[in-house]
């Protein structure tokens, strides 16, 4: 009843002259074939009947473009992440493809639009991505590349994705005092607690790697003065 129902949905038959039309547009990757039966009679006092059956066939056309889904090395919805200085040609993603068209027409390449970006095919739908340029996150938060992936169909389906990398930090800046003084004077006779001075310090890193603390050498010095979390 069910494929019944989805027949008499798909096709229209004039029961006048037999011509056989389409009532709605078929879809090649949801059906790839029809079996009808026709029946045909005459209006006599005792109608006599003949049948005819018809196996329709949905001939596929180009028109999915490739799917393109790029995610990080640890698996699928992790993040595309490379760290700082990692080497050159480390595996930083993995991207996977895929086209629903058949034939010719679902077979993808994938190409590279920046030279420093690497995509080694694992399979017909698979690629682990690397590069060849090591970062510094100091000048560069993230980077992107864009690849290209094209299905063999007539007239060819095309895709471009953009890969955004994030570029995690690496302690690698050591703090520095943002001051030159290396002497001061200190009036005698001051009472405890008196600001001497501020001695501000930053550090180019990001997140925990950049925070400072300070503290005093040789550890008795305290004795006689103390420094703030702030640097005074």
């Amino acid at each position: 009843a069910a494929d019944e129902a989805a027949y008499l949905a798909t096709f229209e038959l004039n029961s006048a002259d037999g011509t056989l039309k389409l009532a709605r547009q078929l879809d090649y990757e949801s059906v790839t074939a029809f079996r009808l039966t026709v029946l045909v009679k005459d209006a006599g006092q005792r109608p006599l009947s003949a049948e005819c059956s018809l196996r329709v066939l949905v001939k596929d056309v180009n028109d999915n473009k490739p799917a393109v889904t790029v995610y990080g090395i640890k698996g699928f919805a992790s993040p595309v992440e490379i760290t700082e200085s990692d080497l050159p040609n480390r595996p930083f993603a993995l991207m996977s493809v895929e086209d629903k068209d058949a034939g010719e027409a679902g077979q993808v390449t994938c190409v590279a639009l920046q030279p420093d970006l690497q995509m080694r095919q694992q399979d017909a739908k698979s690629y682990v991505l690397s590069t060849s340029s090591v970062f510094d996150r100091e000048k560069l938060a993230w980077k992107l590349w864009t690849v290209r992936c094209q299905d063999n169909g007539a007239p060819p389906q095309l895709t471009e994705l953009l890969v955004n990398a994030t570029i995690l930090d690496q302690n690698d800046n050591p703090p520095k005092f943002n001051w030159s003084q290396d002497r001061i004077n200190i009036q005698e006779g001051g009472p405890a607690g008196s600001f001497i001075l501020s001695m501000p310090a930053s550090d180019d890193d990001e997140g925990e790697n950049s925070r400072i603390s300070y503290w005093l050498e040789p550890p008795e010095i305290e004795r006689f003065f103390r420094v703030l979390s702030n640097g005074t």
